[in-house]
């Protein structure tokens, strides 16, 4: 097979009732293939085998939660025109979610003799992840250049991107203007805590001699090159008849 995919998905839901609906998922899976689309190439076309490992879309590990919340109407004293027009029909609505790092290739520079058809591959000698930090996900020590005529030691796809973390939220007001006629003025913000996530790496390792270690050029190694989106706040109006 030149594809796989096997998950186990478990879901706990709380009906809506008093006001509150919440969900809970969880998914545990594995995705492995040789190639993720037709420009992908084959690194040793002696061995095609060589290229299986995660796919790069590959998430182990993906959760997600998310409620809605109809906060309470005002009752006894305070039931009044003015009140419930102003304190009725708020609502509030989340979800979290968090999931593994999509898997990442380190290529190298190096000769393979003529028999590669695409990009060569590092050796890792080290730790990868070593003195991690936000500015250096991964460890340029710990990398080397393959000797030429050989192919390096890490497989295709063979490490891994941060992890995301996510909460989006909504808070929303509803408006009964008549019995079929309403209204709904929502605020809403994706990103709602403003966490900078790393959402690409520069991957490509260089060395000025077959064996060695990184090139004194390559000083950008290892480092996030993107980022998700920051905080995005919007505001919308709804009709409905």
């Amino acid at each position: 097979a030149y594809s796989r995919y096997d998950a186990m998905m478990v879901r706990l839901s709380r009906r809506f009732a008093n006001g509150l609906a919440v969900n809970f998922n969880y998914t545990r899976s594995r995705a492995m293939d040789i190639l993720d689309n037709d420009s992908d190439n084959i690194i040793n076309p002696f061995n095609i085998r060589q290229n299986w490992g995660p796919a790069g879309y590959d998430q182990p590990n993906v959760f997600t939660t998310d409620f809605v919340y109809d906060l309470p109407k005002v009752r006894g004293a305070m039931d009044n025109p003015f009140a419930r027009t102003v304190f009725n029909g708020w609502e509030v609505t989340g979800i979290f979610r968090a999931q593994s790092g999509v898997p990442i290739s380190i290529g190298a520079n190096g000769s393979t003799m003529g028999v590669d058809s695409g990009s060569q591959y590092a050796n890792l000698v080290g730790d990868a992840y070593a003195g991690q930090n936000k500015q250096q996900w991964l460890n340029p020590a710990a990398f080397q250049r393959p000797a030429d005529g050989q192919y390096g030691n890490l497989g295709r796809n063979a490490l891994r991107m941060p992890g995301i973390r996510n909460v989006d939220a909504s808070l929303i007001k509803n408006f009964a203007i008549t019995e079929t006629a309403k209204a709904a003025l929502r605020c809403e913000v994706f990103n709602l805590f403003n966490h900078p996530q790393i959402w690409g790496l520069n991957t490509g390792f260089s060395a000025d001699n077959p064996g060695g270690s990184i090139s004194s050029g390559n000083n950008n190694f290892g480092q996030p090159n993107s980022w998700r989106e920051a905080r995005i706040l919007q505001l919308a109006l709804r009709f409905s008849f």
